[in-house]
């Protein structure tokens, strides 16, 4: 006790968790419930305010930096005083390897991330209520070794040379009988006890009796309205000077109240090992299913990149093969083409050329998602490498009458793969000229409120609100009719998602519909600049 008298009515909790929302979140539950609260953010100033503070229960994330909960909560385990203090280790490992190291380092208990914060409050309040049981017995026995020191608790003498059993006042009041009852014998004594125990207390009796074995026994004795009791016997022999036994003396005390407390920690331990035992099957029947699973994906994965493969083997030999026959029926001097087929033709070369890049997106994806196509890094001039690549959509450009502006520094380096990144910017400056219409423009520069991140931007016509969250998403269909009729696959952008991650970093967008979009490709080191 602290002195406090609001502690009485509102338990104490000290929540100790690096993360700060996770204790905004713990921190708010347990207020909503009536509980009062206490944070630490690391284990030195969780086992500091323990000691200060003394809490009724302790919520312990398991991982933190410098001291992990489990030290923190041996530590506290073994604190004077603190023997009985219910300790929640809060978890995101489900492994039974986990669950036992916090067991041994003393926790009462296991809460599993995510947290179910309705119930937190019901069950730290269960814990509480076994935990003060706990502390009320081991006040009980204390208090009970004292009064059994200082004043005499309820006794009894039998005399064996004259055949005379004589009691206490307090052995009266523990049967249920009035102190008027002046005639009480030892066979009335005998009649007391619970008939299943009266075989159990007389064989310690006569071993007293004839052995001078001292004993001690727990029994049940009945009063006379019926009410049952639970009473703890001890007797010892006395013996003459000739070392003969010639009294038995005893004592009884009522532990009914102890028993009971007792029982019912029984009961939750034993409710507390079911617990544990069912967990445990529930984790190890989860870790196998996981597994089973993760095999199945592997093999899913597996087959997918086959078939992917296999796939676009087999579509892309013959394509490549139309589209050759195609370009040389276009270009045939000695047997040209009138203008209708000539059309045809060349409307044929763009879907098969069409085709073979879809081919090369998808497989691309593959990769990339794989880990098959990784980056292979070097420094490159950002501004050299944004010309190069944007050259060869002058051409495109010009058509539409679309300016390409490239405003990025010179000198200026970025650690990326050169073909990957090359991809990503053709991919941008085509998807933004696709969109465009003429007299707009297309820019490139470094975005300097975005850190690490060169900007693509244009003022077309902008990108549907609702569509935003799902442009670099594969599984979505998001493609649009360009301002010119353009067909697009829909893949690039999510290659180009794809590709950033790969290399560390990731790209954003932003984008206002009639107004133009801003694409962010953000890199994971900064670019480097001359004065650098």
């Amino acid at each position: 006790m602290n002195g406090n008298s609001s502690r009485a009515q509102t338990p104490l909790v000290l929540v100790v968790d690096d993360d700060a929302i996770m204790r905004i979140l713990i921190r708010h539950a347990l207020r909503k419930a009536g509980f009062e609260v206490i944070e630490a953010s690391h284990g030195d100033a969780a086992l500091a305010l323990f000691q200060a503070q003394r809490p009724d229960v302790v919520l312990l994330d398991v991982l933190m930096p410098n001291m992990d909960g489990y030290t923190v909560c041996h530590t506290m385990r073994h604190t004077p005083g603190a023997e009985h203090t219910p300790i929640f280790m809060v978890t995101g490992l489900d492994d039974v390897a986990s669950i036992d190291e916090a067991y041994q380092a003393g926790a009462t208990d296991f809460i599993t991330k995510p947290i179910t914060y309705p119930l937190l409050g019901h069950r730290i309040r269960y814990v509480l209520r076994a935990s003060r049981a706990m502390r009320d017995l081991n006040k009980s026995q204390t208090r009970l070794a004292h009064a059994q020191a200082l004043a005499r608790v309820g006794n009894w003498e039998w005399d064996l040379v004259r055949d005379r059993f004589l009691c206490s006042s307090e052995i009266f009041r523990i049967l249920g009988l009035s102190l008027e009852e002046t005639e009480f014998d030892r066979q009335d004594f005998l009649r007391a006890i619970h008939p299943h125990d009266l075989l159990s207390v007389t064989q310690v009796w006569n071993n007293a009796v004839q052995y001078g074995r001292p004993y001690s026994i727990d029994h049940r004795i009945i009063q006379p309205l019926g009410r049952e009791r639970i009473v703890h016997q001890q007797g010892e022999a006395i013996r003459d000077d000739l070392q003969r036994i010639v009294q038995i003396n005893g004592t009884l005390q009522d532990i009914t109240e102890r028993k009971q407390v007792e029982n019912e920690l029984k009961q939750y331990r034993n409710h507390l090992e079911e617990l544990v035992e069912k967990r445990t099957l529930e984790l190890t029947v989860t870790n196998s299913r996981l597994q089973e699973a993760k095999e199945q994906a592997e093999k899913a994965n597996s087959l997918k990149d086959k078939f992917i493969s296999l796939v676009a083997h087999d579509l892309r030999s013959p394509l490549s093969g139309m589209i050759s026959a195609l370009e040389y029926m276009a270009s045939d001097e000695e047997t040209p083409l009138n203008t209708e087929h000539q059309d045809i033709v060349e409307r044929l070369i763009t879907i098969g050329k069409s085709s073979v890049h879809l081919i090369e997106d998808v497989l691309n994806i593959s990769r990339i998602k794989t880990g098959k196509l990784k980056p292979e890094c070097d420094w490159l001039d950002l501004r050299q490498k944004i010309d190069k690549n944007i050259h060869k959509l002058n051409f495109l450009a010009q058509q539409k009458g679309i300016l390409l502006l490239n405003e990025v520094p010179e000198d200026v380096l970025i650690y990326a793969d050169p073909s990957l990144l090359g991809e990503v910017i053709q991919n941008l400056a085509s998807n933004a000229i696709k969109f465009c219409h003429r007299g707009n423009w297309v820019r490139f520069y470094l975005a300097h409120r975005e850190p690490y991140a060169l900007a693509v931007e244009d003022n077309g016509i902008g990108i549907a609100e609702e569509k935003l969250p799902r442009l670099f998403r594969i599984e979505e269909k998001t493609s649009t009719t360009g301002t010119a009729g353009e067909q697009g696959t829909g893949f690039g952008l999510p290659f180009c998602y794809d590709i950033m991650v790969a290399h560390g970093g990731s790209m954003t967008v932003k984008s206002t519909e009639g107004e133009g979009t801003i694409f962010f490709v953000h890199f994971p080191l900064h670019p480097l600049t001359a004065e650098d």
